[in-house]
């Protein structure tokens, strides 16, 4: 947040954004203001990079060919707000450069780098958002086919690999008190 009051760079709201929604970079990069439906997220198109042109386009289809619904949650509609404020010229996505471009994975790297080299950090890259996502919806108590559905996961493995860490005996205790 302190980079984005800085800078203005709509790649730091990205990073915010996909931090607490586990989406693709790519998905990210292709939502539009009529994908957010009140409490959700319709996620079904992405924008990709062009081998042979080198130019980003948005699919009409997402990496797993499904639509999905995640949860909008708060901190992603004070995001929005703090988007809708901006003084640039509006668009149909969301997130947009000041120029015009749309925000690539490239993009949120960069900041994310640079993050990392000002704090003394090890040097984390976007996916590993959706890692950290995945981890700590888990260690939350939500079960693995939640976390597959949000991430868009087709392989309940592929979700499994993404979760991090294992939930120790006491928190497992109560997630099973909760639910009996």
């Amino acid at each position: 947040m302190k980079e984005y009051r800085a800078t203005q760079n709509i790649a730091c709201i990205a990073i915010l954004i996909q931090a607490v929604t586990g989406m693709r970079v790519g998905e990210l990069g292709a939502l539009s203001w009529n994908d957010i439906v009140s409490d959700k997220i319709h996620i079904h198109r992405e924008l990709v990079l062009d081998q042979s042109s080198q130019t980003h386009k948005i699919e009409e289809h997402t990496k797993g060919y499904t639509n999905r619904f995640i949860p909008l949650h708060p901190k992603v509609k004070d995001y929005i707000r703090m988007i809708k404020a901006r003084p640039i010229v509006w668009s149909d996505l969301v997130l947009r450069q000041d120029d015009g471009s749309y925000v690539t994975t490239c993009d949120i790297n960069n900041v994310l780098k640079k993050y990392a080299i000002h704090t003394n950090h090890k040097i984390k890259y976007s996916h590993c958002l959706r890692r950290t996502y995945a981890t700590l919806l888990y260690l939350a108590g939500v079960d693995k086919e939640t976390i597959q559905e949000y991430l868009g996961h087709a392989d309940l493995k592929t979700t499994e690999g993404y979760i991090c860490a294992k939930r120790d005996a006491s928190s497992s205790i109560e997630i099973l008190s909760r639910a009996l």
